[in-house]
């Protein structure tokens, strides 16, 4: 569906018209309009910053690194935005929320939440992070629509310098299961779910 150049610019065009009021500085628009267009046309699951950055046209992926984490935006109002898109065109009463926890595998520490544990996608202790994501799920959506997802913090996991700011001290050490209900409960308190109803 997304070759479809036709669809694939209503759908960047909506989706851009959808961020605008959380993105107060033009400089910052304007490369968070790039990174949706970007994300949109790179196949695959996985995509770096230099890949969405030659996309988008950039010698560098110094802008795109910049917006995740420099420029001032508040992410939360973006995965609210994002979520209710999701639901208004995928809303399907068949759907159902799959709850997948996932090690993401690291070569460094710098990572928050980073920490020699348990990565079940290998079935032994690795230098990973734990996280959680929750997905709304249809028949018509070949793929899931992430609506919201959360970091597994264990006490070992907190050797980054940036983890206080990051993550609230009751994060700290929860279970797996506390956290998939974090997960959910934040989803729902911004109305995610509202329009299920």
């Amino acid at each position: 569906m997304l070759g479809d150049r036709a669809w694939q610019g209503k759908l960047l065009a909506e989706l851009c018209a959808l961020i605008v009021p959380v993105f107060a500085q033009a400089r910052s628009r304007l490369v968070a309009f790039a990174y949706v267009a970007a994300l949109l046309a790179v196949a695959g699951d996985r995509k770096s910053c230099w890949q969405l950055g030659e996309q988008a046209g950039h010698a560098t992926p110094r802008r795109m690194q910049a917006l995740l984490a420099e420029y001032a935006w508040d992410w939360r109002a973006v995965l609210v935005r994002l979520q209710r898109f999701i639901l208004a065109h995928l809303a399907d009463p068949e759907a159902i929320l799959v709850l997948d926890e996932t090690a993401e595998l690291k070569k460094g520490t710098m990572t928050v939440g980073v920490a020699r544990q348990h990565a079940g996608i290998t079935g032994q202790i690795e230098n990973c992070q734990t996280v959680v994501f929750l997905a709304y799920v249809t028949a018509r959506a070949h793929k899931n629509a992430g609506l919201s997802s959360g970091s597994c913090v264990t006490h070992g996991a907190t050797n980054s310098a940036s983890f206080n700011q990051s993550f609230p001290n009751s994060w700290l050490g929860e279970s797996l299961g506390i956290m998939c209900r974090r997960v959910i409960n934040r989803s729902n308190d911004h109305g995610a779910f509202s329009i299920l109803a």
